[in-house]
């Protein structure tokens, strides 16, 4: 994927059995790449004592066309009653209804995990909006990103961002917000003939062309 100062670069980490993660950030001071100086966290709590609302938009969502992109902006906020100092976000599995080359992000921690099992393999979109700082009380944190629409989506394709499925919290009911992508019109297409009928209609074209070369010549004979 392409660097863009000023944007999280969103890197691609292959794990079998679990998902290696790295995350790297730019910023426009800097010449060239940092590795962020906080790990990851590899084992966040299962449970976090706080609400934490979570809303998920996009735009377009209809009538998509197939490379086009799509704008999307997760938030979330902390209802309380505890800061969070650890939570993860994350995108429902994709694998090739969406084109990662031109993704981008505005946000840090922000990510794109790829996920390569035995036989099988998806990706995830990865936020961790605590990772630099807590997460206080009555505070809201948003990041925008974009995806470009592949043309191997299906006309209909939910996607979703919420908190990681190991995760839960006091009101789990608004911890995901799902949007629905909905591909535009396909051009129409002539239906496919089979052999036989691709014979019998060359046969009529040459008898309708037949047909007008002898009236053609019945109308010369006339006149002369």
């Amino acid at each position: 994927m392409a660097l863009k100062r000023g944007h999280e670069m969103h890197v691609l980490a292959r794990h079998v059995s679990f998902a290696m993660i790295v995350l790297v950030s730019m910023t426009s001071h800097a010449a060239g790449i940092a590795l962020a100086s906080k790990p990851l966290p590899q084992q966040p709590a299962d449970f976090i004592p706080t609400d934490l609302a979570v809303q998920f938009s996009a735009e377009p969502t209809d009538g998509i066309e197939s490379g086009q992109t799509i704008h999307f902006t997760v938030s979330v906020t902390n209802h309380g009653p505890e800061p969070v100092e650890s939570v993860t976000l994350m995108s429902s599995n994709f694998v090739d209804e969406f084109y990662l080359d031109n993704a981008t992000a505005d946000c840090q921690a922000f990510l794109t995990r790829i996920t390569d099992g035995n036989g099988f393999y998806y990706y995830n979109q990865i936020w961790y909006p605590a990772f630099f700082s807590t997460l206080e009380v009555g505070e809201a944190r948003t990041c925008h990103f974009t995806l470009d629409f592949s043309h191997l989506a299906p006309p209909v394709f939910p996607f979703s961002f919420g908190l990681a499925s190991y995760e839960t919290d006091l009101n789990p009911a608004n911890d995901t917000q799902a949007v629905v992508l909905r591909r535009g019109r396909l051009p129409a297409t002539l239906p496919t003939l089979s052999p036989q009928a691709q014979i019998l209609l060359g046969l009529g074209m040459l008898a309708c062309a037949g047909l007008a070369i002898r009236h053609r010549r019945r109308s010369f004979s006339t006149q002369a």
